[in-house]
């Protein structure tokens, strides 16, 4: 289970800061979850979600309303669908993400640009494992 919520974790992160949306997630983790024998049913769901839920730095938000983690109303998968939820990686996250690990560097050394191609770069590589 731990590398099923390891890519799904990656994959929030490789969206930035526009966010994966919930349902986007689950299509995104097919291949991760039939490579270990596993199908997209709702106790498999149900278990990701509660550790994606856990991972400290990401945001849940829909239609301008963003969600603490422990907001009850998205621990229901289902609801959280309903809701059209994204989860949104926090800055330094995505920042881990493209490898930008100097704290100098990722707020003052690189534009918004270079910044944006780094992110290409990283879900490149990201899609291509």
């Amino acid at each position: 289970m731990d590398s099923i919520v390891h890519a799904a974790f990656e994959e929030v992160c490789s969206h930035g800061a526009t966010g994966l949306a919930v349902t986007t997630l689950w299509t995104s983790l097919h291949s991760h979850l039939v490579s270990r024998g596993l199908g997209l049913c709702d106790g498999v769901k149900k278990a990701l979600w509660a550790n994606i839920l856990n991972i400290s730095g990401l945001r849940f938000e829909a239609h301008g309303v963003s969600y603490d983690s422990g907001y009850p109303k998205i621990h229901s998968v289902d609801e959280s669908e309903r809701l059209e939820l994204k989860i949104v990686a926090a800055e330094h996250l995505c920042n881990s993400f493209v490898e930008i690990y100097d704290i100098k560097a990722s707020y003052a050394g690189i534009s918004q640009p270079q910044r944006r191609a780094l992110e290409r770069l990283a879900i490149a590589r990201f899609a291509s494992t």
